[in-house]
C-alpha cells in the first residue's frame, strides 16, 4: 500500500512539473507571438537572434528557444522537428513545445521551446531514490523524510510565480491604480475638490501611458531607451514622480521630502530615470509606516549621487545580496503581509546595469532595525550637465 502510495505520488508529482512547463510554454508563446510573425516574414534572422537572447536570458526555465522560417528552410538555432500542429514531447524531465506558425492558412514558421526546471528535475529525482529506500527499509520513518522532498509545496510556489506577472514591468502600474482608488475614496467625502478630480485626470493618463507600454512590452531594450535622452531639471523631474505617488498612502500619511539641488540641469534618459526612480521612491513610501522619505542629491568628486531615504521597515543586511533577484521579497515584508511581487528591484538594476550606473543599500540605518538608503551613483556626472 505505501509502495503504491509512493508510485502515485511520483507519478502525480511528475504530471503537475510538466503541467507547470506547459503553462509557462503557453504563455510565453502568447506573450511574443506578434514579434514571432513580424521577424519570421520579414526573414529578420538577427532579430531572431536577438529574441532568443533576451527570453533566455529573462525566462528561466527556458532552456532552449529556436525558430524555423518555412519559406527558406532556415533554423535559427538549431534544427528541429517541423510541424503543421502544434506538437508536445515530454523526455526525462524536459518539455519541449513546437507552435507552428500561420498567416491564415499558411504555414510561415515554426517555434521550438524546450523548458526545464533543473532545480525541481533533481528535487524529483532525489525523492524518488529515497522513496523507493524507505518503502524497501524504513516505512516507519519514511513519512518524515518524504515530507523534506515533498514537491507539492515546490510545485505550488512555481504555480504561484506563473500566475505573477509575466513582464515584469506591469509592476509600474499599481502604483497609479493605487492612488486613483486612494482619491476616488477620498472623493466620497470631498466630492466638489476639483484638485483631486484633476489628479485623477493626471493618474489615469499615465495609466493610459503605462498600458500602451505594456502592449509593446515585448519590445522593450535598455539599450535603445538609454539612448533617448532630454534635457531635465532634476528637482522638477523628482517633483513630478513624488506628485503621482503622494496618494499611494492615505492612512498614516508620511512626510516626502525633496532635496534634489534645484540647480541640476542634466541630459538623461528619462524613459529609464523613470522607471528606476519610480520604483525605489514607492517602495520607500509603501514600506514606511510612520516618518518620512527623502530624495536628495549628493556630489562627491567627479560622481553625483542620488539617496533616496525612509524611516520603513528596513531590510534584513543578510538579505540584501538577494532583493535584485526576480520574485524576490525579504522576510520582513512577508511577516508584515504587505503585497507585491518582487519584480520592482529587479527591473531597476537591469536599467541602472545598462546606463553603467551603480545601486548601493544602506540597511538599517537605526537601532530599531529600520530605515533604508538606496544610493544611485552616477559617474562623471559633468559630462551630462547642460
Amino acid at each position: 500500500m505505501v509502495l503504491a502510495w509512493g508510485v502515485s505520488w511520483i507519478i502525480n508529482s511528475r504530471h503537475e512539473y510538466y503541467q507547470v512547463l506547459e503553462n509557462m510554454a503557453r504563455e510565453l508563446f502568447i506573450l511574443k507571438k506578434n514579434d514571432f510573425v513580424s521577424s519570421i516574414v520579414l526573414n529578420n534572422k538577427d532579430i531572431l537572434y536577438s529574441e532568443k537572447r533576451y527570453i533566455q536570458a529573462v525566462f528561466p526555465y527556458v532552456r532552449e528557444i529556436n525558430f524555423l522560417i518555412v519559406d527558406k528552410n532556415e533554423y535559427v538555432t538549431k534544427p528541429f522537428k517541423r510541424v503543421e500542429a502544434e506538437l508536445t514531447e515530454k523526455s526525462r524531465l524536459r518539455l519541449e513545445k513546437i507552435y507552428p506558425i500561420y498567416i491564415g492558412e499558411f504555414l510561415i514558421g515554426n517555434v521550438d521551446i524546450v523548458l526545464e526546471d533543473k532545480k525541481l528535475k533533481d528535487s524529483i529525482y532525489i525523492s524518488t531514490f529515497f522513496l523507493i529506500m524507505i518503502c524497501l527499509a524504513f516505512i516507519g520513518i519514511g513519512y518524515y523524510i518524504l515530507r523534506s522532498f515533498s514537491l507539492e509545496e515546490s510545485l505550488k510556489t512555481k504555480k504561484d510565480e506563473l500566475n505573477k506577472n509575466i513582464s515584469f514591468i506591469i509592476h509600474d502600474l499599481k502604483n497609479p491604480i493605487t492612488a486613483i482608488n486612494n482619491i476616488a475614496y477620498l472623493l466620497q467625502n470631498n466630492a466638489n475638490e476639483p484638485s483631486l478630480i484633476e489628479r485623477i485626470k493626471l493618474l489615469t493618463e499615465d495609466l493610459q501611458e503605462k498600458i500602451s507600454y505594456i502592449i509593446n512590452i515585448t519590445k522593450v531594450d535598455f539599450t535603445v531607451m538609454k539612448e533617448k535622452k532630454e534635457n531635465i531639471n532634476l528637482y522638477q523631474f523628482v517633483s513630478s514622480l513624488i506628485e503621482k505617488l503622494l496618494f499611494i498612502r492615505i492612512n498614516n500619511p508620511i512626510v516626502i521630502e525633496n532635496k534634489i539641488d534645484k540647480r541640476l540641469n542634466l541630459t538623461l534618459p528619462v524613459d529609464v530615470l523613470e522607471i528606476v526612480l519610480d520604483n525605489l521612491i514607492s517602495n520607500a513610501i509603501k514600506y514606511t509606516n510612520e516618518g518620512k522619505v527623502s530624495i536628495e542629491s549628493v556630489i562627491e568628486g567627479v560622481d553625483l549621487k542620488i539617496l533616496i531615504t525612509d524611516t520603513g521597515i528596513g531590510i534584513p543586511s543578510e538579505e540584501q545580496n538577494k532583493v535584485f533577484d526576480i520574485f524576490y521579497r525579504s522576510s520582513n515584508i512577508k511577516d508584515k503581509n504587505i503585497k507585491g511581487t518582487g519584480v520592482g528591484l529587479t527591473l531597476v538594476k537591469r536599467a541602472l546595469d545598462h546606463l553603467k550606473w551603480d545601486i548601493k543599500l544602506e540597511s538599517p540605518l537605526y537601532e530599531n532595525g529600520k530605515g533604508t538608503r538606496v544610493i544611485i551613483r552616477i559617474p562623471f556626472y559633468a559630462r551630462l550637465l547642460n
